[in-house]
């Protein structure tokens, strides 16, 4: 019985056919896969646009003083404004911006904001546009200084405005991600071990060792 060998192999016309079939989808394969691992939406981080603290313009309505939100370390995002366009009532009933607000009008002038109830003294300026009468105003803001933070805010009409904010937007993301070539590499390795295995399963199948010699 004739011994069976990778020459002998060779020598057939199914074999190379095979092998022909085998490098064609190792080749696919790969294509595939770096094809899709440099689509932008893989190898690049997702582009989105938010606020740029950088741009916008906060204004105190006071004195028109006028401050980018970084510079004084305050940061908003989309989440702040209504369909991008700011609005007072909303930035206060809207968003968890208790502490953002003391901040802005610390830097407003207003004094002692780190002890201060900024929903209290929004309702309390908004009472003396209408009145001088400190009873009235003492009553008013009794009847509400027991409810919790936010909640007051349904007793605000918004009559009184602190301050006015301009906001500027920028698109963020589209890097190249740091582990894209990491997960490239990792991939290519992959397959090649993948195939490489199969190989040698097949060489050790068809020929009882995994690494035989011509």
């Amino acid at each position: 019985m004739k011994k069976i060998n990778l020459s002998y192999l060779n020598s057939k016309m199914i074999y190379r056919a095979l092998k022909v079939v085998y490098i064609l989808c190792l080749i696919i394969l790969l294509f595939l896969f770096n094809g899709s691992t440099f689509s932008e939406s893989t190898f690049k981080t997702r582009k989105y646009i938010d606020i740029d603290n950088d741009k916008t313009v906060i204004i105190c309505n006071n004195d028109g003083l006028s401050f980018f939100p970084r510079e004084k370390e305050i940061h908003l995002d989309k989440d702040d404004f209504n369909n991008e366009y700011f609005e007072y009532e909303y930035f206060y009933e809207h968003s968890n911006n208790e502490s953002t607000i003391k901040t802005i009008l610390k830097n407003c002038g207003v004094e002692d904001t780190d002890n201060m109830d900024v929903f209290l003294l929004q309702r309390a300026f908004e009472i003396m546009q209408k009145t001088n009468d400190e009873e009235v105003l003492k009553s008013e803001l009794q009847n509400i200084e027991h409810i919790k933070g936010a909640f007051k805010t349904k007793y605000l009409d918004y009559s009184f405005k602190f301050f006015n904010i301009k906001p500027a937007y920028k698109e963020y993301g589209g890097e190249v991600r740091a582990d894209f070539i990491i997960e490239l590499i990792m991939g290519n390795v992959f397959i090649l071990l993948a195939f490489e295995t199969v190989r040698r399963m097949f060489y050790y199948i068809v020929l009882g060792k995994t690494f035989p010699k011509e």
